[in-house]
């Protein structure tokens, strides 16, 4: 929407020269989206419908710890996790979900409560005053080819968690929706993604 490119560009993103898509640049990465997405995103927020959209990340920096971590990020990298190899990711999906919905870090992991044996999420973001759990995942394969078959897996698998997880919390920090960030390594495993999250029940959307 006019209204959502505005807010962007006033937060500090640029819109390309033929208009298709809408940047944030750093020194150490840039955020990309189409401006299409980005109207989609800002529309699903505001109404609460299911959506996917694509961003893209590109890095101007060699490693990881090179990068200029938000607050947020950094806080996020540096507290307790409840298990797992997942930091990394986390911490760079709140660099991403900020700035493209005007996002900020409500709770971490092991600030959130859930009753006896929900399953959880990463972090917990406030939105328009509305607080949304955000659950990261990566879309990898270590050996082959990232397929259909498993691109229905993770996202069946991770949905799952997200609906269980919206259903178990409880304390000071509750939501009812939730952000899936499935972290892609490339363009043709994002559009895989896309067209499988399209196909699946509504009740998992």
């Amino acid at each position: 929407s006019t209204t959502a490119l505005r807010v962007l560009t006033e937060r500090g993103a640029t819109i390309s020269a033929d208009g298709g898509e809408i940047a944030f640049t750093a020194p150490d990465m840039s955020i990309s989206m189409s401006i299409q997405d980005a109207a989609i995103l800002d529309r699903a927020l505001a109404d609460g419908v299911p959506c996917f959209t694509t961003s893209t990340i590109r890095a101007h920096v060699p490693r990881f710890r090179d990068l200029i971590l938000s607050c947020g990020a950094r806080r996020i990298l540096t507290s307790d996790n409840a298990g797992g190899s997942s930091e990394l990711s986390e911490a760079l999906s709140y660099e991403v979900v900020p700035r493209l919905c005007r996002a900020e870090l409500l709770a971490t992991e092991c600030e959130i409560q859930y009753v006896p044996y929900s399953k959880i999420t990463d972090f917990c973001v406030s939105i328009e005053d509305e607080a949304m759990g955000v659950s990261v995942t990566r879309a990898y394969k270590h050996v082959g080819r990232f397929t259909r078959y498993d691109a229905e897996r993770l996202l069946r698998k991770k949905l799952d968690g997200v609906n269980k997880s919206t259903a178990g919390v409880t304390g000071e920090v509750t939501w009812t929706r939730q952000i899936l960030d499935v972290q892609a390594p490339d363009k043709r495993t994002a559009r895989l993604l896309r067209r499988t999250y399209w196909r699946l029940p509504r009740s998992l959307r």
